[in-house]
């Protein structure tokens, strides 16, 4: 049975909640690429407070009787300067995380579509992220949700 979910922006007293849902995706981060992700508070609270303030900041959250199960974190980046590039507002997801006990019932897909409505409303022409290699299921998700590749990034040890 599918859980009734609210959509709603994050507010100060939501902290707890999307902290853990910060900590589900760090970990997932660390345990995956150790070599560049290490033990470590992924939201201070200080932090959360600046980025409920940012007016480039938008964080959507999605909860099921009052409890925060699912997070979008998007942010709006002004036009490039450089000649080469045609201007145009840009918005990208930093992070979207669904708590494993509520994934597979439509909230990322809910919470993604509401990102892309809201990116439209603040006047970005585009919608960016980066997902890493490991996580394939994120990346077919965001296939699904109609993202396509953009670029590769290579990486190697010196």
């Amino acid at each position: 049975m599918t859980a009734p979910f609210t959509l709603r922006d994050a507010a100060a007293e939501d902290y707890p909640g999307i902290r853990r849902l910060f900590e589900q995706l760090h970990r997932q981060h660390v345990e995956n690429r150790p070599d560049i992700y290490q033990d470590a508070d992924p939201l201070p609270e200080e932090e959360y407070k600046q980025l409920l303030q940012d007016e480039r900041s938008v964080l959507l959250a999605a909860f099921t009787r009052k409890q925060a199960v699912g997070l979008c974190q998007l942010t709006l980046r002004p036009p490039s300067k450089s000649p080469l590039v045609r201007p145009q507002r840009a918005a990208f997801i930093e992070a979207l995380v669904v708590a494993e006990e509520y994934r597979r019932q439509g909230l990322g897909s809910r919470l993604f579509e509401q990102a892309r409505e809201r990116a439209r409303t603040l006047g970005a022409r585009r919608l960016t992220l980066n997902v890493w290699c490991f996580n394939e299921e994120a990346a077919a998700f965001y296939l699904r949700m109609g993202m396509q590749k953009q670029r590769i990034q290579m990486e190697g040890t010196l």
